[in-house]
Order: structure tokens, then C-alpha cells, then sequence
């Protein structure tokens, strides 16, 4: 993919320690501690091409999401949560204009296709598995309002 670094960012920041070793050989990983980019090191791999994100919708507040995590006009954001529907994370990437948003549901879907037919060696029903995801996800976000 070219990945000349990647940041790795984690409330607990042993276990982004942990990853970043685990991964040493793949690429260049450098474990940061805020979401603070004017702080990080090796300003010259800013700005991103891709975020993924990978922290609970309802553990960040919009206003803890620096804009210039975007600072690209454009990328892709993968975000994995997927409750809320749209997660704070999201909402900064729209302001920063420009950013395809991969959503957490579709992941999860993608993962389920290619399972069931590594499991079964036939088609997913993609449609029957859509539906279900979204009605229990619906199901999920009524129940805890």
C-alpha cells in the first residue's frame, strides 16, 4: 500500500505499544498520545491519506477531534464503530470536506460475505445479511435511548 508511517493512537497507550511492536517488520509505526498532530513526530508524513478509527462512537466528544486530523482535502476514514450511526469521527472528516467515509456496518458486512463463503463455499445472501445488520442495529440504537 506504500505506507511510508503509520500513527497509532490508543487510550491505553501500552496496548499501542504492543500493536506497534507486534508490527515492527511491516512498516514504520509510531505510537503517539493525544490527538494533537502539531505534536506528533515527522511532520513531513502529514497529512493522511487514511484514518481508521477504532474508538467507541459514544467514547469521544466532536470537540476532542482536532480538524487538522484531516488535513488533506480528501482520504478515506474507516470508521469502526458503528454506534452512533454517525460517530464524531465522522462529523469531523465531513467538515473537513473531501473524505470517503467506510462505515463500521459495512465492514462488518464485507467480513461476513467473505466468511460465509470461505465457511460454506457458496454466495453470501448479501441482502438477507444487510437487512438483518440493519435491523438489529436499529434494534440496538432504540433500546439504549
Amino acid at each position: 500500500m506504500n505506507v511510508k508511517i503509520i500513527y497509532i493512537y490508543n487510550r491505553s497507550k501500552s496496548k499501542a505499544e504492543q500493536i506497534a511492536e507486534e508490527f515492527k517488520d511491516k512498516s514504520k509505526i509510531i505510537v503517539v498520545d493525544s490527538y494533537n498532530v502539531a505534536s506528533w513526530p515527522e511532520q513531513g508524513s502529514l497529512p493522511f491519506g487514511v484514518i481508521i478509527g477504532n474508538i467507541p462512537g459514544d467514547v469521544i466528544m466532536e470537540e476532542d477531534i482536532p480538524l487538522s486530523l484531516f488535513g488533506k482535502e480528501g482520504g478515506v476514514l474507516v470508521e469502526m464503530a458503528y454506534k452512533p450511526d454517525v460517530t464524531p469521527l465522522m462529523k469531523v472528516s465531513k467538515r473537513a470536506g473531501g473524505w470517503k467515509v467506510v462505515r463500521g456496518t459495512d465492514v462488518l458486512l464485507e467480513q461476513g460475505y467473505a466468511q460465509f463463503k470461505l465457511w460454506t463455499g457458496i454466495d453470501a445472501p448479501k441482502d438477507v445479511m444487510r437487512k438483518a445488520l440493519t435491523e438489529e442495529v436499529v434494534r440496538r440504537n432504540t433500546d439504549s435511548n
